[in-house]
């Protein structure tokens, strides 16, 4: 029997020890981690493997995935010393990583209690440990690090390199030194040396607006912190800390934190002796909170909590007594005021109890109530296994809801609900009812309003139902969904249906739609289909005097320009829109009747696009005063361009009689009809404007002229000149815009070989730079040299009422910004010496 025993027994031996020795081999490394990429609970593959696993060791492409993220490495090579193991150590010689890519997932909604139990178990842990396996690592860098947010508003994080070397033990010693390239390149530095009976701390950070430092000294009862350098991506960040253990009090100290940085600021003090005294201010430029105040007084037993928050459109107040006790936290709730500009106020009906622990978060019943308006009250429990929260509200008046949304007054209506929450953090089941019935709600942009409103919302934990039905002048409108309650953050399905409804009804606005149009909504992305009708609207928007362009002279732009905020819903949509035979425009001189048929088509964030065709009925065309007849053919065409850039198949023109003689053997004078016109070809941004007569002897000239003053271009006068160049700039006419030769103005400019001509308007000022006068002056000017120009201006405004007025301009560069100006006219002479500053 002992031999059998001592057989079985060296037989096992033998099988580890050739077991252990296979997998010291090369192969045996190999078949370690292909058992370990298809046992372990996560996903884990690797390519090519070389080395042994006592090292040298080499891996590429290895593709590791959890609940929570995904990384991706392109190549590893470790060295360490296993004999270390006998003496509790874990040596690590050398460790070059390169090509890491980590992707974090979106997070999941945070289970309070969950998290603060992981903490204090993590803290109790790391504070009852007494043999750790010690870890050396002499040498280890890490090359061209993305670390990805599945988030797409959030922007990867690009590291260029990172090394390390440390020795935890009963000595401390870490070097860390950190590149980063994006989004702001920055340097880091840390050091950590010393024993941990005295050990010494200095970080250091540095990169575009950044000169930050900071130092400290600490031990196994003291910890002190301060910075030398603030400098913080253009702002302040400070920090002073002085922590210590006392036998009897446990850990007692007190510190201040200063931040400031692109318009946020954070200022916190805070002192722990005997009693808590913690005091915290926040200010922000966000469009959600504005401000925040925070206030802890007392000890663990006994505290007192106060905030004040300020929202953009409303104030929170509260104020919590609570204390410890054990692992339990408990608190009364004594005030929690919602204030809507100082004039509605939500206050708390009466106190409540609170509990916390590391395991749930409890509440009793809290209902807030406003006067004549109605209340809302919540109550209910969270925890890392159950959810059980309760909610009721009735409404009878909403004049408080203009305070918040200024453009939507709600006349009447009485609201009604119930919702409940269970089941758990990760699968909570939401299930309650909604209604709403005789609701009235008037739309100040819109100038109209919506009566007969009732709403009915019904959910089973699974799915919500909406059925929503209001009138607009006594025509229906109607609003269908479903929402699933189990696909967070939102679901949902919805339906628009409505008939020849009035949507506006302003003095510029008038508009009746027909819609069926639906809806499907998997947050973010919104898809949009279904048909509009327009049969009637009337567009008719105030107008303002036209302009040529802006005074660029007379505008400064101060600050940086902001980056454009991304919308959070990503809207795509394939509609097809149809205007009726009463949709009437009046709005930049155009007069007309609209009809016809596009399809909008938009992906996922991007430009809408459109096919189809807008026809122009009944027509005219009114500038400078002179109107012209559209033609019945005119239209704009859309082949899957973008909304706002059609293609233009547009004729305008103006009957004009005119007296002309007749030659020949018979003279005498006849009555002729002038039919002149613009014909307008191209895109909207990129319109190719031609002039044409019924008449082939005439010019261009003469056709605008004709247009614009009734007779040819040969009698005009100073003042129609201006009108004429000024027209000539309005229609911007491009070097191809006539009939493929160069347009009017650029005609008479090479022609004489000028480097400027135009109409500009110039401001008269006297010694200190006082305006006196300002008028319109016609303006040619040459280059005679690269440095020496000559410049001419006569006013079209006079002088005296004989004589224009004359300016005469010579101007020598000097160099890129300074140049010399010598002035002449009729009323003086000067000079001047200019200094030009160009900014993007």
């Amino acid at each position: 029997m002992i031999k059998a025993l001592l057989r079985a027994f060296l037989i096992t031996l033998l099988i580890l020890c050739a077991l252990v020795a296979f997998l010291l081999t090369p192969t045996g490394f190999q078949f370690g981690v292909f058992v370990a990429e298809h046992t372990l609970p996560v996903k884990l593959r690797v390519e090519k493997i070389e080395g042994l696993i006592v090292g040298p060791m080499t891996l590429d492409n290895i593709y590791y995935q959890d609940e929570k993220q995904i990384v991706l490495i392109d190549h590893v090579e470790l060295n360490w010393r296993p004999i270390y193991l006998l003496k509790g150590e874990w040596n690590i010689t050398s460790l070059n990583v390169t090509g890491v890519h980590v992707v974090t997932k979106s997070s999941d909604t945070m289970n309070i209690p969950k998290t603060i139990a992981s903490i204090r178990t993590t803290l109790s842990h790391l504070r009852d440990t007494k043999h750790a396996l010690h870890i050396t690592v002499q040498q280890s860098k890490f090359s061209d690090i993305h670390l990805i947010n599945s988030e797409p508003e959030q922007k990867p994080v690009v590291i260029s390199t990172i090394t390390l070397s440390s020795i935890i033990d009963h000595q401390l010693n870490i070097d860390l030194s950190m590149q980063m390239q994006s989004p702001d390149p920055l340097s880091l530095q840390f050091t950590l040396s010393g024993k941990t009976s005295d050990y010494h701390i200095h970080a250091n950070a540095v990169g575009h607006d950044t000169r930050w430092t900071l130092t400290g000294a600490g031990s196994e009862t003291s910890l002190s912190l301060q910075t030398l350098q603030s400098q913080l991506l253009g702002g302040q960040a400070k920090l002073l800390l002085d922590w210590k253990k006392d036998p009897t009090q446990g850990w007692q100290g007190k510190g201040e934190l200063h931040f400031d940085v692109q318009g946020n600021q954070l200022d916190t003090t805070f002192d722990f002796h005997d009693r808590w005294q913690m005091q915290a201010a926040l200010k922000t430029e966000s469009a959600i909170i504005r401000s925040a105040h925070l206030d802890v007084v007392g000890t663990d037993e006994k505290h007192t909590i106060k905030t004040d928050v300020k929202l953009p459109e409303a104030g929170i107040n509260l104020l919590i007594n609570g204390g410890f006790s054990k692992d339990i936290w408990t608190g009364n709730l004594s005030t929690l005021t919602v204030s809507l500009h100082r004039q509605v106020n939500f206050s708390l009906e009466k106190p409540a109890k609170l509990s916390l622990s590391d395991h749930a978060f409890s509440f009793e019943k809290i209902c807030l109530a406003a006067p004549n308006a109605g209340n809302s009250c919540a109550q209910g429990m969270w925890s890392q296994d159950k959810i059980a929260i309760t909610s009721e509200t009735h409404f009878s008046q909403f004049r408080w809801v203009q305070l918040l949304f200024h453009h939507v007054h709600i006349l009447s209506g009485k609201l009604d609900a119930n919702l409940s929450i269970t089941g758990t953090v990760k699968s909570p089941r939401i299930a309650g009812n909604l209604d709403l019935q005789n609701g009235s709600v008037f739309i100040t942009h819109a100038n109209l309003t919506l009566k007969n409103i009732s709403a009915q919302l019904k959910g089973d934990g699974e799915t919500a139902k909406l059925s929503v039905t209001a009138h607009s002048n006594n025509k229906p409108i109607q609003l269908l969904g479903e929402i699933s309650l189990t696909h967070l953050p939102l679901s949902a399905n919805f339906s628009l249906k409505m008939k020849e409804v009035q949507l506006l009804n302003s003095d510029e606005y008038s508009l009746f739609a027909t819609t069926e149009l639906d809806a499907k909504i998997q947050a973010p992305n919104i898809l949009i289909t279904g048909n509009i009708v327009i049969p009637t609207a009337t567009i008719q928007p105030s107008d303002f005097e036209p302009t040529i362009s802006l005074p660029t002279h007379d505008i400064v732009y101060i600050g940086k320009q902001g980056e454009l905020i991304k919308a959070f819903w990503d809207i795509a949509m394939n509609i097809n829109l149809r205007l009726g035979d009463k949709v009437n425009i009046n709005a930049s001189g155009v007069k007309a009747r609209l009809s016809g048929d596009v399809q909008l088509k938009q992906n996922s964030g991007r430009d809408v696009f459109a096919s189809g065709n807008v026809y122009i009925h009944d027509g005219t065309f009114s500038v400078y005063g002179k109107t012209l007849t559209l033609s019945h053919d005119s239209y704009l065409s859309y082949t899957n361009a973008l909304l706002e850039n059609p293609e233009l198949f547009i004729k305008a023109t103006k009957t004009i009689q005119e007296v002309r003689s007749a030659g020949g053997i018979l003279p005498g004078m006849f009555r002729s009809n002038l039919e002149v016109g613009i014909s307008l070809r191209g895109t909207v941004q990129a319109p190719k404007i031609t002039f044409f007569s019924n008449q082939g002897d005439l010019s261009q000239a003469d056709i605008l002229s004709y247009i614009l003053l009734g007779y040819k271009s040969s009698s005009n006068t100073p003042g129609n000149t201006d009108l004429m160049l000024h027209a000539v700039s309005a229609f911007n006419i491009t070097s191809q815009g006539l009939l493929g030769k160069e347009n009017i103005a650029s005609q008479i400019q090479q022609g004489l070989g000028l480097s400027e001509m135009g109409v500009e308007s110039e401001t008269t000022v006297d010694a200190l730079g006082n305006p006196l006068d300002s008028s319109s002056a016609f303006v040619v000017g040459k280059c005679l040299t690269k440095k020496l120009c000559l410049r001419v201006s006569v006013g079209i405004g006079y002088a005296t009422e004989t004589q224009p007025l004359t300016v005469y301009e010579l101007r020598y560069l000097l160099n890129d910004r300074w140049a010399l100006q010598l002035d002449s006219s009729s009323i003086g002479n000067g000079a001047d010496v200019l200094y030009t500053i160009q900014r993007d």
